[in-house]
């Protein structure tokens, strides 16, 4: 296993002139990427940076991103990914949970200049995104490190609003993104595109790791914008993609994918929310690739959980797949912290030595996500199928009572993208008088529908139970995102609740 310190390093030895990163404006090689980083480390260690330092990263994606990171990765030091999305107040408590010694960004980062307050004097600053300004020839050294020494600090957030951030080994990301690049990958070279955040720990191990690792190359993109996407996909001979559902629901309603010559697409992966059946097999047909979906989070990054390469279509979403390696223990508990029957629903939990070392600095969020026997309480509700897979049945948390009627958002969710009319759907719950809470849909229809609330309702009733029916269901032209591309459900509750009170 080539420890994370040895990485780019050796791919920039053996690859020096292959694109490591590709853009609107050209290829990034991977020599000139070990240089980017190895003037960032030198930088860092002018301000006396030591192994094991926590150093704060403000970026998006870009060249700064990848060269900072692995800056930071080349003197030993813990990368905190901070989120350029993220409001002043909300980087002010990350600051606050990681404590850093220095920072890298760039001038052109909205809300940067809350590093040089907190941290005066104590930044790397990259001249631009895509011309940070750091090579000097210099080559990247191999901190002295142990393989299993903290790396990466990913946020969160967390129900008290403070973010929590989540301390991640070295050699649990090299474990994640090894494994991404057997079971999906296929051990090959792959073209693929950064449209989820680099700073989320889905960037990072399932894209920019993996990438590396075989080394292929990385599309950078900043945000997800579907036209763009598939531009990009066409223009960089894209192979392989990972995506959350709603992106790809995004470009099939948004782009006209025919117009672009997607034949180099071969494999797209689905993960970060439920996937319908219904959209795997549309993916499989109009792309012509191979799907594969995963499961994994910010605690147990990565897909620890992947259907195989043999896994028939029709069982694939909201099945996720069997456990990539003996180190997964998977099981699901009820409340009480006992296995529940094979095909009952209960909490997804994990046993790992490659899950979080912990929230940093939160030792009472620790105690409540991880048990004293070391299982990792993930939130997400789930079944165990007799053969060790997983099938997902939506956040613990989301979860609501109608009537005395346990309700599974994602279960009426499966059945409204069940309808040939249906592009994408979320339901949540709102607050009753008399049931305690109702369901609430939010559906976007094909372009030219005559859909409606009635059958919607009339359809889902086909199907499920009463109580399960959502008690209001209104027809949208899209569904609100948040920062890496999932439905933003806090929107859509903010939006019933102001459409319920007017």
């Amino acid at each position: 296993m080539t420890t994370l310190w040895e990485l780019l390093p050796e791919q920039a030895r053996r690859h020096r002139d292959r694109p490591a990163l590709c853009g609107p404006t050209g290829a990034i090689t991977y020599g000139r990427l070990a240089h980017e980083a190895a003037g960032c480390a030198a930088q860092l260690r002018a301000l006396g940076v030591k192994p094991r330092d926590h150093v704060a990263l403000l970026a998006p994606n870009s060249l700064a991103w990848v060269a900072g990171f692995f800056g930071i990765v080349s003197v030993g030091g813990v990368v905190d990914c901070l989120s350029p999305d993220a409001t002043v107040h909300e980087l002010e408590g990350m600051v606050d949970v990681s404590r850093p010694v220095a920072a890298v960004s760039a001038p052109a980062v909205e809300r940067a200049q809350v590093l040089d307050d907190r941290l005066p004097g104590r930044t790397v600053w990259a001249d631009d995104l895509e011309e940070p300004g750091w090579r000097t020839g210099a080559s990247l050294q191999i901190p002295d490190c142990e393989a299993d020494a903290p790396a990466v600090v990913a946020f969160t957030a967390g129900s008290t609003g403070r973010p929590k951030g989540a301390l991640h080994r070295a050699d649990t990301l090299v474990r994640c993104g090894e494994d991404y690049l057997e079971h999906v990958l296929d051990g090959a070279p792959r073209r693929l595109p950064a449209n989820l955040p680099l700073y989320h720990m889905g960037g990072i191990v399932l894209v920019l790791l993996p990438a590396l690792m075989g080394a292929g190359s990385i599309t950078l993109l900043r945000g997800f914008n579907a036209l763009e996407v598939a531009e990009a996909l066409a223009r960089d001979r894209v192979d392989a993609m990972l995506a959350i559902p709603a992106m790809m629901e995004l470009l099939f309603m948004k782009v006209d994918l025919d117009a672009y010559d997607l034949s180099s697409l071969e494999v797209v992966a689905m993960g970060g929310a439920p996937v319908p059946n219904s959209l795997v097999r549309q993916v499989a047909e109009r792309l012509s690739v191979r799907v594969h979906v995963g499961y994994g989070s910010t605690e147990c990054p990565g897909f620890f959980l992947v259907t195989r390469r043999d896994t028939p279509l029709d069982g694939i979403g909201p099945f996720v797949g069997r456990p990539t390696g003996e180190e997964y223990e998977v099981a699901i508990l009820d409340d009480e912290g006992r296995p529940v029957a094979a095909g009952e629903i209960g909490e997804i939990c994990i046993r790992s030595p490659y899950v979080m070392t912990a929230y940093l600095g939160n030792p009472e969020a620790t105690a409540q996500a991880m048990s004293p026997d070391g299982w990792l309480h993930s939130g997400d509700l789930g079944r165990l199928r007799a053969d060790g897979g997983v099938v997902i049945d939506g956040r613990k948390k989301e979860m609501y009572i109608r009537g005395g009627f346990n309700v599974y958002p994602a279960e009426v969710e499966a059945r409204l993208l069940e309808h040939p009319d249906v592009v994408a759907a979320a339901v949540h719950a709102i607050a009753d008088p008399v049931l305690g809470e109702k369901g609430w849909a939010w559906v976007v229809a094909e372009a030219g529908s005559t859909l409606g609330p009635g059958g919607l309702r009339t359809f889902v009733g086909d199907r499920l139970s009463h109580h399960k029916v959502p008690d209001h269901i209104e027809v949208v032209d899209a569904l609100p995102l948040n920062s890496i591309g999932k439905i933003d459900k806090v929107a859509l509750r903010t939006r019933a609740q102001e459409s319920k009170a007017g």
